[in-house]
């Protein structure tokens, strides 16, 4: 009974990294995003961990259609 638990939370581990670098990655990617946008938007992926992806894959770059000029 110990592997299952075992077996599970390594992939729900694994699971969590995944989506944790998908989410990075597509900031990264995303050109609708000024520097400081993406800079922003990493640090809240990897502030919290659990709301920040999921805030990214629901509601996309501007949530709240606030942006910051870009810079280029």
């Amino acid at each position: 009974m110990e592997i299952v638990g075992l077996i599970f939370a390594g992939l729900a581990g694994a699971f969590y990294l995944a989506a944790l670098a998908y989410a990075v990655m597509r900031i990264v990617k995303t050109e609708q995003l000024s520097r400081m946008e993406r800079i922003i938007w990493i640090a809240a992926v990897i502030a919290f961990p659990l709301a920040g992806p999921i805030v990214w894959f629901l509601l996309g770059p501007h949530p709240l259609g606030v942006g910051v000029p870009h810079n280029r």
